[in-house]
Parts: structure tokens; C-alpha cells; sequence
């Protein structure tokens, strides 16, 4: 069974600057000129939206500790128009409505899915062939994304993460992800996916 839900951990690397959309924490940028992986140590962009760093092979470099939050901290209805909602199918919304947040995998140390990031610090380890987030806080988990032109497989088992291939528009890292399990919700609110 193959899940239409494409992952948009797309980190936009465009016009040379840095835009994680899995957004770091602004209050944890470093001064100008210094690396934001501690004390001017390793590689990676000189703040959130500084100069992106590049590899030997032109690919931006986005190895190194990221601070958490992305939509772990709100609910993904923020932002719509005064008078919209979330559009969901009506089996959607009844399941939504039994959620509680007691019941959030997050509060129960399981991982958050994606595209809802953990509100704490992760970590992008870049290989030619894969990329992996470490996640290194509440549950130590990973998540690799292949580099290396690979299709899905055809019947992928579920999992909180998905099968995941990556590859590069420009400056522009996409990740397709497809085969998630059931589990993770898309926000606190607990929004389901299909």
C-alpha cells in the first residue's frame, strides 16, 4: 500500500542562504560568523539564515546540530484565513475528536512522524549514499533518507518514518517519503493523515 503523503522536510537552500523548514529555534542563533554547532566548531550555516555551507561535491552541507520545534509546537490550522478550517474527511475529524493529549504519541517517548518535528535538538549526518536525523531527545530514534536513486519499495512495511528518498533541485534537498504507519499525528491537536 502506498501513501500518497509526500514528506516536506525540504530543505530550501535557495539564492545561497539557508531555510530549514523544519525551523530552527531563532533564539539559539549564534553570533554572525560563528557556527551554530557550538563555539565555532564543524561545518554548517552560519545562522538560520546565513551563507549555506557546500560540500566537495556542490550539495549544501547540512550536517550538524539543528534545535528542534518545527510543527510540534502548534497545530497546523495556524495560519489559514479567517473563516477556514482544516479539511477532512468525516472518519478524520471523529478520529480527531477522540484524541487526547494524553493519548499524544509524543507524551508517550514514541516518535513524532513526520512532518512534526521533535522539540528537541536533532542532528543531519550526511553520507553520499544517505542522510540521517538523529533524534536525540525524548526517544532516540533516526530517520535515513537514501541518496543513491533508489525507487520505493513496492509494498513498504509502515513505519513512524517512512521509506524516504531524497535528491537534489539546485540547492534544493526534496524527500519523498511514502509508507507511514497509522500512529503519528500531524500536530498537539492530534490532526490524523490518511
Amino acid at each position: 500500500m502506498r501513501n500518497a503523503f509526500v514528506s516536506c522536510f525540504v530543505a530550501a537552500v535557495a539564492l545561497g542562504t539557508v531555510t530549514l523548514l523544519v525551523a530552527q529555534n531563532p533564539a539559539a542563533a549564534p553570533e554572525a560568523g560563528k557556527s551554530g554547532k557550538g563555539g565555532g566548531k564543524g561545518r554548517g550555516p552560519a545562522t538560520p539564515t546565513g551563507p549555506a555551507p557546500h560540500l566537495a561535491d556542490g550539495t549544501p552541507d547540512l550536517s550538524g546540530l539543528w534545535m528542534g520545534s518545527g510543527s510540534n509546537s502548534g497545530d497546523i490550522s495556524k495560519g489559514l484565513k479567517p473563516g477556514e478550517q482544516v479539511s477532512m474527511l468525516p472518519w478524520a475529524e471523529a478520529l480527531m475528536k477522540t484524541r487526547k493529549s494524553q493519548d499524544d504519541p509524543e507524551a508517550n517517548c514514541l516518535p513524532t512522524g513526520v512532518p512534526r518535528g521533535a522539540p528537541y535538538p536533532w542532528r543531519i549526518v550526511q553520507t553520499p549514499t544517505h542522510y540521517f536525523m538523529l533524534f536525540e531527545g525524548n526517544i532516540h530514534s533516526f530517520r535515513q533518507i537514501f541518496m543513491d536513486s533508489r525507487k520505493h519499495p513496492e509494498d513498504p512495511d509502515p513505519t513512524w518514518y517512512g521509506d524516504s528518498i531524497g535528491h537534489w533541485e539546485k540547492d534544493t534537498l526534496v524527500i519523498d517519503t511514502v509508507g507511514f504507519n497509522d500512529k503519528f499525528w500531524f500536530d498537539y491537536l492530534g490532526h490524523p493523515h490518511t
